[in-house]
């Protein structure tokens, strides 16, 4: 971390251990939301997460979906409704939460967070494509790369690598977690997920992201499996990208067979 790296001599060594001391004492139900928000980075580089009881979670949790409330608007959104530092640092700390085994069962328990995460990802995929919003473009050509890299480093962005990110909460929301694997089910999460399979250096790695998403959705679920085989016998999506996916569909019963997650 930023602090880790930067603290050499014992001056420094002292605040920081004052800084995590006072994250830890001073559990986050108690501050207001305005000194929270200036804690979270300091939270995020120090890597407090395994500190926090599911009291200090739960704040996290309705700290970001506040945050994100904003994609249900009946207007048209765009990035201006978004806080775009203060949603990622919280959506990191939640991303490290969520790979503790029973910190993601917290997570997992909160529907807000489920919702939020997809309608965010799909605001944010619907305004690449439309290309209103010029950092949210797919970069899926080495030349339009290059170019781009004339101009600015891709990665100081500060959304840079923001699909990925929400693609990986998803899979930690719904992993072993039917009523959650439903909710995107139902929501139209597969199309949405399928659809942002294309490479895209601003996203590093999002096709094998989609991979796992849409078997983890699928990981003992009927329901879903139906849904990817509609999909599938829609062709819907490239072969090449269920040939990844590991997804066979019997032409005899229309059933699907997914390759299980590892």
């Amino acid at each position: 971390s930023f602090w880790n790296k930067n603290c050499h001599n014992s001056e420094c060594e002292f605040h920081l251990l004052c800084l995590k001391h006072f994250v830890v004492k001073y559990s986050l139900p108690k501050l207001n939301v305005v000194d929270r928000h200036v804690l979270y980075p300091v939270i995020k580089d120090l890597e407090l997460c395994d500190q926090f009881d599911e009291e200090n979670i739960d704040v996290i949790i309705s700290d970001f979906t506040h945050l994100t409330d904003f994609v249900f608007k009946t207007q048209h959104t765009n990035m201006d409704d978004m806080k775009p530092v203060e949603t990622i640092t919280l959506l990191d700390i939640i991303i490290v939460l969520s790979k503790s085994e029973g910190k993601r069962s917290i997570l997992q328990k909160n529907k807000s967070l489920m919702i939020n995460t997809l309608y965010l990802l799909r605001m944010i995929h619907e305004l690449g494509k439309l290309g209103k919003e010029e950092n949210l473009k797919p970069i899926s050509k080495l030349s339009e790369l290059a170019n781009l890299k004339d101009n600015q480093q891709l990665e100081d962005d500060p959304i840079f690598g923001l699909k990925v990110k929400l693609i990986q909460l998803i899979v930690n929301l719904v992993w072993e977690q039917t009523e959650n694997q439903n909710l995107v089910g139902e929501h139209s999460g597969f199309q949405l997920l399928l659809d942002c399979s294309q490479v895209d250096a601003r996203n590093p790695f999002i096709t094998q992201w989609v991979v796992m998403s849409v078997k983890a959705l699928c990981q003992g679920n009927p329901e879903n499996q139906a849904i990817l085989a509609g999909l599938r016998r829609e062709g819907v999506a490239d072969s090449a990208l269920w040939k990844e996916l590991g997804i066979q569909l019997d032409p005899n019963d229309d059933k699907i067979k997914v390759a299980s997650s590892k």
